[in-house]
């Protein structure tokens, strides 16, 4: 038997799975490419030429299809669907009902409360882009699809998101407030687990992490400070002030939000915290580092101290966006 090649599509570096995906030619001469790995996405379709006109991948990665099809659809949606998506000086709204040929614009519906009812723009395209908004506000949307005789459908699905609108090209500022503990323990959530005992305060405007047992794990013991903003793609610094009377390390991350320790978006890894003969010692930490994972306006700054008896001090926490 002889194998004869008559189209190929190939990138350079080559992509390559071991396992699953596939391959499928469609009915106009377009082939699909469907990729397993992360690393790719989920899948292409390509021309005979060899020009990408359509690639597709999960929002949230470490989700893996075992084979992807393509098939002719003829159903018809009772309500459109909406996906927001955020960028730095805009949210960009995109929303569809699926296969109604007699949509003749939509109405797009937002506010600060869940099911939102006021009437914000119209748009005769699927596609709307807001960006005169407040600043740090949850908002919450609705789309309807308005039909050639003037009819509204139903509400589509309603999302919510955090505007975080800003300037790439300034500086932003500290989003860690109270990070020097000038307001004693406020904002800041202390969260201590499984067999660990230990208690914080606030001694010398410095935060005082005094262990009686480490417990098994760093994330036992935890210094919580919500409401992170962090953009895909942009570049943050983190930054502070540590010491302890004996040598002893710990782990200070960027996670999700209600996430132990199990993600690691800053990917500083674990700190040395040194110690002289005269005790406490303090030192200022740097790390800069780039958000590679989705955006995310509520994310967390996580201080992990567990496994470990020795107690920890703490100052002057700050996370900046750095300016391109």
């Amino acid at each position: 038997m002889t194998a004869t090649l008559v189209w190929e599509y190939r990138v350079d570096p080559d992509r390559y799975t071991y396992y699953m995906g596939n391959a499928q030619r469609l009915p106009n001469g377009n082939t699909l490419i469907n990729f397993v790995l992360s690393d790719y996405p989920v899948l292409l379709e390509v021309n005979p030429e060899g020009q990408i006109e359509f690639e597709m991948d999960f929002v949230n990665s470490g989700s893996y299809p075992y084979r992807v099809f393509r098939f002719p659809w003829m159903g018809l949606v009772e309500r459109p669907y909406l996906v927001v998506e955020h960028n730095f000086d805009k949210l960009t709204l995109l929303f569809n009902k699926f296969g109604d040929p007699n949509v003749a614009g939509y109405r797009v519906y937002g506010g600060f409360h869940p099911n939102p009812d006021t009437f914000m723009a119209a748009s005769d395209t699927t596609l709307l882009h807001l960006n005169n908004l407040e600043n740090n506000r949850r908002y919450y949307f609705r789309v309807t699809a308005v039909d050639l005789e003037g009819r509204e459908s139903d509400f589509s699905n309603e999302e919510t998101i955090v505007v975080y609108l800003y300037d790439p090209n300034e500086p932003g500022e500290n989003m860690v407030s109270n990070g020097d503990f000038s307001q004693g323990r406020s904002d800041w959530t202390w969260i201590v687990t499984e067999s660990a005992d230990a208690q914080w305060a606030v001694e010398n405007g410095q935060a005082h992490i005094s262990i009686n047992d480490g417990g098994h794990e760093s994330s036992n013991i935890r210094l919580v400070h919500a409401g992170m903003k962090l953009v895909q793609g942009e570049t943050y610094k983190l930054e502070f002030d540590a010491g302890a009377q004996t040598p002893r390390l710990i782990e200070v991350k960027v996670n999700k939000k209600d996430v132990a320790s199990y993600s690691d978006y800053s990917k500083m890894g674990p700190v040395y915290l040194n110690a002289t003969s005269q005790g406490l010692v303090m030192k200022h930490f740097t790390h800069t580092f780039v958000m590679e994972s989705q955006t995310d306006l509520d994310r967390t700054i996580q201080i992990n101290v567990g496994a470990d008896d020795k107690d920890v001090y703490f100052d002057n926490v700050s996370l900046v966006r750095q300016a391109h």
